[in-house]
């Protein structure tokens, strides 16, 4: 089954947005077809992000915070992840 139509076929929240906006690194994750795969990255990615933060911001602050944005992104994703695949299990 083609990438795309598997992912069209998930069950997914509401509050899912469109597929487009995720770009390649979830097109590959999505192409393996593999949701635990897919979680426990975003999930790597979200630590690995919090635990940057905390180091830098006793450092430069200013750096810290600029982080917020990128920080509420990966926050969303990793929830919506989650989400997908716990329906999906």
């Amino acid at each position: 089954m083609p990438t795309y139509s598997w992912y069209q076929q998930l069950i997914k929240p509401s509050w899912s947005p469109p597929a487009y906006l995720f770009g390649p690194v979830w097109t590959f994750l999505f192409g393996l077809k593999n949701n635990l795969l897919a979680a426990a990255d975003i999930l790597l990615v979200l630590i690995t992000l919090i635990w940057a933060i905390v180091k830098i911001y006793p450092v430069v602050k200013w750096v810290a915070y600029l982080q917020i944005p990128y920080l509420l992104w990966v926050s969303f994703v990793t929830v919506l992840q989650l989400t997908v695949t716990c329906l999906n299990w």
